[in-house]
């Protein structure tokens, strides 16, 4: 129940899209969408498939969507979230051909706070020049209050986590992590990982995905600093629970709704 959420405390819901992603953060009285996953055709987009029935099963409407960039994983649902909900504020890269009332670019130390949960951007640097391929362009969004800590790295390549290590080491570290694109190994540096080092890393990916991700070896590299690493096509969507005082409670979806079959004797 989205009412219980006292003030500084949130929750993120992972959202299973298949290759893509799309992740939900609700606090007590706001919500913000990352990413709308892909559009598969004309008729079928997870906006409309995925994301709009989660929000209307949750009872909330979005305050925000934020567009990491503009590859077709994390920009494909957004026109049928803004169809529905045309009120919602965009924020985010590549976003010039979506049409929304209020529109606007994402850069490092955009901030603001719902309901004493802090929100700020990380990357891209304000004024720089376009990054050479457009991962690199991403949004990076961290969220944090006294409860916990999530970071969201969009498709950021091992060029712009340097970049973060060295002129941002203090602002990293969070105690969830959503994996850097898709947890390919172009991404995920033992660096970076190290200075986000987070208990939990959340891979977003296809199950039997075209492009094998997530990477063998950055799966190594995250267990190695002995993070625990959830995939959503085996755990399908995740809802991590962050409240003042508590561990923060993570559950999976394919748990809670899980199958007779499913069961072991």
């Amino acid at each position: 129940n989205s009412r219980a959420i006292p003030a500084g405390a949130f929750q993120l819901s992972v959202l299973d899209v298949g290759q893509g992603l799309s992740a939900v953060i609700e606090t007590a009285g706001h919500v913000l969408v990352f990413d709308s996953g892909a559009r598969y055709s004309p008729r079928f987009d997870i906006g409309s498939a995925v994301i709009l029935p989660y929000l209307r099963a949750r009872g909330r409407r979005p305050d925000r969507l934020v567009i990491s960039h503009g590859d077709a994983d994390h920009i494909g649902g957004a026109e049928a979230v803004l169809a529905a909900y045309p009120d919602t504020d965009l924020v985010g890269q590549d976003i010039d051909n979506l049409a929304a009332r209020h529109k606007s670019p994402c850069y490092r130390h955009q901030r603001w706070q719902w309901d004493g949960v802090n929100f700020e951007f990380l990357s891209p640097p304000a004024g720089a020049a376009p990054a050479d391929r457009r991962n690199n362009r991403s949004c990076v969004l961290r969220v944090s209050s006294p409860a916990g800590s999530v970071l969201l790295g969009g498709d950021i390549e091992k060029k712009i986590e340097r970049q973060l290590v060295a002129q941002l080491p203090d602002k990293l570290r969070a105690d969830v992590l959503l994996v850097p694109h898709h947890g390919s190994n172009t991404s995920s540096s033992t660096a970076f990982i190290r200075a986000v080092s987070p208990r939990t890393a959340v891979i977003s990916a296809g199950y039997r995905n075209r492009y094998r991700l997530p990477s063998k070896k950055v799966l190594a590299r995250y267990r190695q600093q002995g993070i625990d690493v959830i995939q959503t096509w085996q755990s399908g969507a995740l809802h991590i629970v962050f409240r003042q005082g508590e561990a923060f409670r993570l559950s999976r979806y394919r748990q809670l709704a899980q199958k007779y079959w499913h069961r072991q004797p």
